[in-house]
């Protein structure tokens, strides 16, 4: 005897209930296990010592990461189109950067302001997060 998804009785009775108590299908099954493949290893760290995280949190959080990369990177692309290579310790500042409406001022102010402006205060974030960390 065969389930609606083709599989023996048996696989079921295999797979956790969910809350409704009823049998997760093969999609749920799947899904768990692309979400668990997607943790790294500070992931499965900080999941195993509270709630693992729903697959809707970890695709808000990839967003968000994504985002992040997105407007540093269009920050930095920008800066090189009208001013020319990045220094390096500016495009370390951009890098590290995490607070997307900073980043955000940034790419504003890379694509309105003057070089003096645009170093003056990416500078100014970077010497002041370096001494933040000694």
């Amino acid at each position: 005897m065969r389930n609606r998804s083709g599989q023996p009785p048996e696989d079921i009775a295999q797979r956790e209930p969910t809350t409704a108590g009823e049998v997760p299908t093969d999609a749920q099954v799947t899904g768990k296990k692309q979400h668990a493949e997607v943790l790294d290893d500070s992931d499965r760290a900080r999941a195993s010592s509270r709630e693992r995280l729903t697959t809707q949190e970890l695709i808000e959080q990839l967003i968000d990461q994504g985002r992040k990369q997105g407007m540093a990177q269009a920050t930095i692309a920008l800066y090189e189109a009208r001013f020319g290579p990045m220094p390096p310790a500016l495009r370390s500042a951009v890098e590290a950067m995490r607070d997307l409406p900073t980043l955000t001022t940034w790419t504003r102010l890379v694509g309105t302001g003057t070089s003096e402006a645009v170093h003056d205060a990416l500078s100014s974030h970077s010497s002041s997060a370096t001494s933040a960390r000694r």
